[in-house]
């Protein structure tokens, strides 16, 4: 049974083993022949044709291969690379096409150790080298269609390690590659040789960039030649791609970049590109707009990868005048400087800052000078290490030190707002000063103000002083407060208004002003009133003319014309002024001049004074005056004066009718002078009141007495007195009056800082007996003398005011028959006389 068993398992053993060798013959037959095998379908593919044939080696065509979709299983690199071995001994060509593989399409071809796979984004050729746990390949080609990238170079694969080092060609752009990939972690070097605008604007075409971001790369920023000096990439294969993770240098030369499509482009030498966490920087060298030095300057575009926030920032910088040059590049960016720089230099730098959504603008620069003259609105700004700083429309103006002329040294800070035409500055005045001629203006010295302003009103507001300017077509000053100036003003402290407010108008041809103010005055008055409230207008063109309150009119040139009409001059309270460098020739109508409180009338009068030289002429009615002073002597000439004018003078009725001259020289603290009278009553005078008082009150006087003095005063034919003046003393050497009945002779001393008065009078009258003996010759000249008169001396002294009146009358009695004897001895000689 055992035997028999045994005997039926070999005759099927040798039955399987002959059915197999005879299906293997067939088949090795058929495979020569070749083999078709039509919609294959196996557990890890699908072939809708599948074609064999054994050559010397082994060949196989498919079409129509769909795989399922990748799964996360790792075949080790190991088990490839041994498969990979046996490729080559196994297989004589394998062409598999449209092969369908995640919605995607690809052919790959095996012959001779050459692979060729391509698909519709790709194609590369490749040669295996497959050894002993690493895939190395030549790759022969590679070229991603997308993005017309071409590679060429060595690859190896080993487990989670793969390396690259070939060339690539993208867009026409050659260079050097180097990839490596260590586990999740992708490394990439690169470099290129030179190349030009035209392929940097194909490569940007496949980068989801702005429209704006593009164009400032290649466009707005445009060279002859490019070259990328370095690519570095590095990044987690886990990880989303960012633009961080790959940072790139680049070099251009003869770039032109065209800033704003207003203005003329900058030339550069070479740009040095750097881009760097989505940052893409533009550093400049050697850079020229327009003849200016702009070395430093830079532009740079961030957050290149989210347009939300992507902007680019252009930085200008240049040590130059603020001419019309950068005034023109901020006017294409609407900021208006109304400035004109003439001298010195600034160190600029300009920060322009664009926004590409909805093309927001920020702009901001550095402006510092260690001397610059500047004009604003035709003002002279002379700063010294100052800086301004811009920030869109508003400009600060950091602790600057400012000078106008020799008039302003201040220190300075604040700001413009152009935007809201608004401006405000603090000043910390070191000094101001002002003066035009002889007469000082402004003296102030550390002081601080506020300066506020409206650009569009064009008007600027000093508050602490209380000051504006308007700056229209001509430009006007308004001093609201006179008073609150008048400790910075020594002009205005002489002045010392209580009151007051002042125009100024600066127009092309030259200044006007007006001014209205209230001050107590002492030197002009009307109607016997003194003014206190004036009006003064006037012009500043090649000369000064000035008016005050329609009664005084000057004009300053080289030599100085006052015209004063119908006002009042007190003398008396003028301060001595300082010493003129110009003359002044003086004209006066109608006007009444007040000398030591002394009303002086006059008609006309003119005057030249030339420091201290002085000519007057001055005429009231009939009567003239005339004065020279040269140095400290005078002389001084006065005819034909009327009563009207010597009371007015005098302040007191003591004439009536008659004229008077007088005349005088030397200096003012000695000089000597005549005083002539003539047809003229004199009356009200204290001390001819006293003498007629005495005579009265003596009988033996009486004969002395003037029948007409007590209704009219007393007449005088004619007179003169000669006097000296000397330290305040008049001595009166010669006072000579005849009247109708009485004939005055007298000397003596008037002491003004005394109030005294000392002289002695003689009076000489004829009577009525005096004249009827007189008509008898012999007893006429016996009785009388030879003038026929009777005489007697009297003596005033003591106070001006009232002085008292004696007389010599016992004296002159004693002497009354020796002067008889006497002409009777001398009668024989006057008979033959």
């Amino acid at each position: 049974m055992i035997i028999k068993t045994i005997s039926t398992i070999k005759k099927i053993a040798l039955t399987i083993f002959l059915a197999t060798i005879l299906l293997a013959s067939l088949f090795y037959f058929l495979l020569q022949e070749g083999i078709t095998i039509e919609h294959l379908r196996l557990p890890l593919f699908q072939i809708g044709k599948l074609y064999l044939k054994l050559d010397k080696k082994l060949i196989v065509e498919g079409n129509d291969i769909y795989l399922p979709a990748s799964q996360s299983k790792k075949t080790d690199i190991s088990t490839i690379s041994k498969l990979l071995e046996y490729l080559p001994k196994i297989f004589q060509q394998i062409t598999l096409r449209d092969i369908h593989f995640n919605n995607k399409k690809a052919t790959i071809i095996y012959k001779k150790d050459i692979f060729l796979a391509k698909s519709d984004n790709f194609q590369t050729l490749f040669r295996l080298y497959p050894t002993k746990n690493v895939i190395r390949a030549k790759v022969e080609k590679f070229y991603f269609t997308p993005y017309n990238l071409r590679l060429n170079g060595d690859l190896g694969i080993q487990n989670n390690y793969l390396e690259f080092h070939g060339f690539y060609n993208f867009e026409g752009v050659e260079g050097s590659l180097q990839v490596r990939k260590e586990g999740t972690q992708l490394f990439c070097l690169a470099n290129s040789k030179p190349f030009t605008n035209k392929n940097l604007r194909l490569i940007f075409r496949h980068f989801s960039l702005h429209n704006d971001i593009k164009k400032w790369s290649y466009e707005y920023i445009k060279a002859k030649e490019y070259k990328l000096l370095s690519f570095r990439l590095h990044h987690n294969l886990k990880k989303p791609f960012t633009p961080n993770s790959f940072e790139a240098l680049a070099e251009a030369k003869g770039v032109v970049v065209k800033f704003h499509p207003k203005l003329s482009p900058a030339f550069v030498k070479k740009v040095q590109l750097h881009y760097s966490k989505d940052t893409l920087e533009f550093k400049l060298f050697e850079p020229r707009y327009k003849n200016k030095d702009l070395q430093g300057s830079y532009v740079k575009i961030s957050d290149l990868s989210h347009f939300a926030k992507s902007r680019i920032l252009i930085h200008l910088q240049t040590k130059s005048r603020l001419d019309n040059t950068i005034k023109q590049v901020l006017h294409a960016y609407n900021i208006d400087i109304p400035i004109e720089h003439y001298k010195g230099a600034i160190d600029a730098k300009l920060s322009i800052l664009l926004f590409f959504k909805g093309n927001k603008l920020d702009i901001s620069g550095d402006f510092f000078t260690k001397n610059a003259l500047i004009y604003l609105e035709g003002v002279k700004f002379h700063f010294f290490d100052t800086l301004f700083k811009l920030h869109n429309d508003t400009l600060y103006l950091k602790n600057g030190n400012v000078k106008i002329a020799e008039i302003l040294d201040t220190n300075a800070k604040g700001f413009i707002d152009f935007a809201k035409d608004q401006c405000k500055f603090f000043l910390h005045i070191k000094q101001a000063f002002l003066q035009k001629g002889y007469s000082t203006i402004i003296d102030a010295k550390n002081i601080k103000d506020i300066v506020l302003c409206n650009l569009q009103k064009q008007w600027i507001h000093l508050k602490n002083v209380n000051i504006d300017i308007k700056f229209d077509k001509d430009k006007e000053i308004i001093i609201y407060d006179l008073p609150a100036l008048e400790k910075y003003s020594p002009l205005l402290h002489q002045l010392s208004p209580k009151q007051g407010k002042a125009n100024i108008f600066i127009k092309e041809d030259g200044i006007d002003f007006e001014s209205f103010f209230l001050k107590p005055n002492r030197f002009f008055s009307e109607n016997g009133k003194y003014i206190e409230n004036f009006y003064v207008r006037g012009t500043i063109k090649k000369n000064v003319h000035i008016s005050l309150n329609n009664f005084l009119d000057a004009v300053i040139d080289k030599e100085i014309a006052i015209a004063i009409k119908n006002v009042d001059i007190n003398l008396t309270s003028g301060k001595k002024s300082d010493t003129l460098n110009k003359k002044i020739r003086l004209s006066l109508l109608h006007t009444t001049l007040y000398i030591k409180n002394r009303p002086l009338k006059l008609d006309t009068a003119k005057a030249v004074i030339n420091n201290h030289n002085i000519t007057f002429n001055g005429k009231y009615k009939e009567g003239e005056i005339g004065f020279k002073q040269r140095g400290n002597s005078f002389s001084l000439r006065a005819t034909g004066l009327s009563d009207d004018f010597i009371n007015t003078f005098l302040q007191k009725q003591f004439f009536s009718g008659g004229t008077f001259s007088l005349i005088a020289h030397g200096d003012r603290d000695n000089f000597r002078g005549k005083v002539t009278l003539s047809q003229t009553y004199i009356k009200n005078l204290k001390a001819l009141n006293n003498i007629f008082a005495f005579l009265n009150t003596v009988p033996a006087l009486v004969t002395f007495n003037d029948p007409g003095f007590s209704t009219q005063g007393l007449f005088v034919k004619n007179g003169h007195i000669d006097f000296a003046y000397v330290n305040g003393k008049i001595f009166v050497k010669k006072l000579f009056l005849v009247s109708n009945s009485l004939t005055f002779d007298g000397y003596g001393i008037v002491d003004l800082p005394k109030d005294t008065i000392t002289m002695q009078i003689k009076l000489i009258t004829l009577k009525s007996v005096t004249n009827i003996l007189n008509k008898i010759p012999v007893a006429g000249y016996l009785l009388f003398g030879k003038d026929g008169s009777i005489a007697t001396t009297l003596s005033l002294s003591g106070s001006l005011k009232d002085p008292l009146v004696n007389t010599q009358l016992t004296k002159d009695t004693l002497q009354a028959p020796l002067n008889i004897i006497k002409r009777t001895l001398q009668m024989p000689f006057k008979i033959f006389q």
